[in-house]
């Protein structure tokens, strides 16, 4: 078997604290890791997926589990989701349940750096299949 190659999708990485719209609640050093069909920027890292047919699954990894380590996404500590939005004149939204597996090979200042394994996430009519490295760069705190 080969290296595995890159995830097929735009991908950043930030903290909960660096969410915009003030009213978190939560925990300050929970990590998000945002891949999706479409980019998004420090400026707003948690900006809404736009209408047009566009996906995007985000891991919430909680701030004791920010290391190292393989994670099952379905049942395991980390929060993962997928939603997406159609095409047409109606924008319309689903979200869907996430299964595979994360590997955290390093936590470091400008990126986390890692592999998803099998992941899948089934959203409106169809199904998201991300699997390869992938190295987040993570938004300045």
């Amino acid at each position: 078997m080969g290296a595995a190659g890159p995830v097929k999708a735009e991908v950043i990485a930030y903290l909960e604290s660096q969410i915009g719209d003030g009213d978190s609640d939560g925990e300050p050093g929970r990590l998000y890791l945002r891949f999706s069909s479409q980019s998004f920027t420090c400026a707003d890292p948690h900006d809404d997926l736009a209408c047009g047919h566009h996906w995007e699954v985000s891991l919430q990894i909680p701030a004791e589990f920010v290391e190292p380590g393989v994670y099952a996404l379905a049942d395991g500590p980390i929060d993962a989701t997928a939603n997406s939005t159609g095409d047409g004149d109606v924008c319309e939204k689903g979200g869907g349940a996430v299964s595979g597996t994360l590997e955290i090979d390093a936590v470091e200042d400008g990126s986390v750096i890692g592999r998803l394994c099998h992941l899948r996430a089934f959203v409106l009519e169809e199904q998201i299949l991300l699997d390869g490295t992938f190295e987040a760069p993570r938004c300045p705190q």
